[in-house]
């Protein structure tokens, strides 16, 4: 598809999403979607046509159908929507519809779009699969990202603490340090010393960009001019304290290097702690990023499908597990999954088990590893560092960021289960039960709801969340969490101590900050509960 006279053009910026080529093998290349966000404003647009004014990466050939300017594809720089908008004359398709001259339209995961209409049934020539990379970000999460945990409103001005990285309003973050002492301010999320304010400007960007598109979010002129009176934060920012350094107990216990991918608690990747980048995905496309090791199907055809690497235009992904290369198979997905299902991270010991080859650099390496972990220590079952479908994992221990960290609600669960003498299996095991009962009752997510939905509250980009979906071990944490906080709000009250059934609901319920930083606070309300609705 790409004109062999030009040289590919290298797009910067992150990878959103790509355009796959139907049919298998393809003479055409996939088309990648990348987002560009500094000092952008409104969407990216990419144009796709015939035409000598085309950027090369998006020209089109194959049928004297195509126009010179055939469709444009408009990307959000910050929820990550693609749009597609047809300038043609003959048409472009999306899943064999027609769509209208002029109207942009939103692509979904899997949509099937064709720049012409095919003449014989079952040909996908000039079709390509619109597959997603990237999570999209709804306007909610957003707005929930770019929320100042001060003053809950959005950020006006971000500044970011040194070390924590927590973010805060110019003006909150004057008053909470007017009232400390400059040699130790601690901050107000975490309680961490902080050691330096420094104003965002990326996150400012983004705060920007997401008022030009809701401009109803604004403040009003008097709140900002009051802000604006409050804050003492220099352009260059405010230095405070020294930086103490890090103690061994403060290191997290599941950074181990392979799997490290420097994300918190789900969210949009703004590049500072606690905003998490969903589709990370490194060394995609690039066989060797990271490691000197080789796709084995880049030198050998596969055991299974015969499948082999293309030679001038491989496509790889690194596994998280091993770091080891394998070839990127988005329409596998169903039967060979390659990636997780919540977060998307690429793993090859699904795709790559049934391979019977032993060449050096085989994939089996991350089954054999699989394998020696729960060899050297059988309680890990399932639980190490690859991809599992859900119901096939098993937990011997409860979350360590159950019900987001809260060490009081934690307890008080531990206690009801040996109180009943349950264990964590069985409870694992009920969840399982009750989800899937749930499902085949057809029931959905019921957040603010007193029912008790047994529907993970969680947000999947990739299709629904199943338990046979196929997770890594974090998400499948995730998924534990958030089944156990089904779990605890549906014991009888009469099942728990009388202190602690007669807990009035916090407000906030389950996304209550305090209860991290203010032990009476967690002990003195139950946060098993949904935020209650702001009356209007």
């Amino acid at each position: 598809m790409t004109c062999s006279t030009w040289p590919p053009l290298r797009w910067k910026g992150r990878l959103v999403a790509r355009l796959v080529p139907a049919d298998s093998p393809s003479s055409m290349e996939p088309i990648d979607i990348r987002s560009e966000t500094e000092g952008r404003h409104g969407d990216v647009i990419f144009k796709l046509g015939r035409g000598k004014d085309i950027e090369p990466a998006f020209r089109l050939a194959g049928s004297p159908k195509l126009s010179s300017n055939h469709c444009e594809l408009h990307l959000d720089p910050i929820t990550f929507v693609v749009r597609l908008k047809d300038v043609s004359t003959n048409g472009t398709f999306v899943n064999g519809d027609r769509i209208q001259k002029g109207t942009l339209v939103t692509l979904e995961n899997g949509d099937r779009v064709s720049f012409w209409k095919t003449t014989e049934k079952g040909d996908t020539a000039g079709e390509f699969l619109f597959h997603r990379i990237k999570g999209v970000t709804t306007v909610t999460q957003l707005q929930e990202e770019l929320t100042c945990g001060i003053c809950r409103t959005v950020y006006l001005r971000p500044c970011t603490l040194v070390p924590c990285m927590h973010v805060f309003c110019a003006s909150c973050i004057s008053d909470w340090i007017k009232t400390k002492d400059h040699s130790a301010v601690p901050c107000p999320e975490c309680r961490a010393n902080v050691t330096e304010v420094r104003p965002t400007h990326k996150i400012q960007s983004c705060v920007e960009q997401f008022f030009s598109a809701n401009p109803s979010l604004r403040r009003t002129p008097a709140e900002i001019a009051d802000a604006e009176r409050n804050d003492t934060i220099p352009p260059a920012g405010l230095q405070l304290g020294k930086q103490k350094r890090p103690r061994p107990d403060d290191e997290d216990p599941y950074d181990d290097g392979e799997y490290s991918d420097n994300s918190s608690n789900g969210g949009l990747d703004l590049g500072v702690d606690g905003m998490r980048n969903v589709g990370f995905v490194p060394g995609v496309h690039n066989p060797l990023h990271h490691t000197r090791n080789q796709c084995p199907r880049c030198t050998a055809p596969s055991t299974v499908d015969q499948y082999q690497c293309d030679q001038h235009h491989p496509a790889h992904l690194i596994c998280r597990s091993c770091n080891f290369p394998f070839p990127e198979r988005p329409l596998l997905s169903s039967t060979r999954p390659q990636r997780c299902h919540l977060c998307s991270a690429p793993f090859c010991f699904l795709y790559m088990k049934d391979e019977t080859d032993d060449t050096p650099f085989a994939a089996n390496k991350c089954v054999k590893r699989a394998e020696m972990m729960r060899a050297a220590d059988p309680a890990i079952g399932t639980n190490c560092y690859s991809l599992y479908p859900l119901a096939d994992r098993t937990f011997h221990k409860m979350p360590e960021k159950l019900f987001g960290g809260n060490v009081t609600e934690q307890s008080i669960l531990s206690q009801y289960l040996a109180k009943e003498g349950l264990t964590v299996e069985g409870v694992w095991a009920t969840c399982k039960e009750k989800w899937s009962e749930a499902l085949e009752r057809g029931a959905t997510a019921t957040t603010g709801s007193s029912a008790v939905s047994w529907i993970p509250d969680l947000v999947s980009v990739n299709g629904p969340l199943l338990p046979t979906s196929p997770v890594c071990i974090r998400c499948a944490e995730t998924v534990f969490s958030a089944l156990l906080f089904h779990f605890r709000r549906s014991i009888p009250r009469d099942k728990l101590d009388a202190a602690v059934a007669d807990r009035p609901n916090c407000w906030y319920g389950i996304q209550c900050r305090t209860q991290f930083h203010k032990p009476q606070h967690a002990q003195n309300f139950n946060h098993i509960c949904y935020q209650e609705k702001r009356k209007e």
